[in-house]
């Protein structure tokens, strides 16, 4: 019989010794039929895989940093304008937002 009171090792990809080199360890029997130390190697194993498909989804989401610099740039022009409407109104904050548009006003398509 196993000795349940140690638990199984792993490798830093968490599988077990012996197990298949790529995807999730492939266990060949039942979940009922499994020892609790491979039920154990057979969760852990899937929650990592898991985690690795995660994180590789939130990379892929991530912004690249020149859509992160618009961003910002444009947050810090949308303060500037606030600013200006405080201090000198709403017809000084108007002209500062036509001076932003590299189109001229009269130019543009409707």
């Amino acid at each position: 019989m196993e000795n349940l009171a140690e638990p199984p090792s792993f490798d830093q990809n968490g599988r077990t010794p012996g197990s298949p080199k790529k995807g999730t360890p492939n266990m060949s029997k039942p979940y009922s039929e499994m020892t609790p130390a491979e039920r154990l190697a057979d969760r852990i194993a899937k929650n990592l895989e898991i985690d690795r498909r995660v994180k590789e989804n939130q990379k892929a989401a991530s912004a690249p940093a020149e859509v992160s610099r618009r961003r910002k740039s444009v947050g810090d022009a949308l303060d500037e304008f606030h600013r200006i409407k405080k201090e000198r109104g709403i017809d000084a904050a108007s002209d500062f937002v036509r001076g932003k548009n590299k189109v001229p006003v009269g130019s543009r398509d409707l």
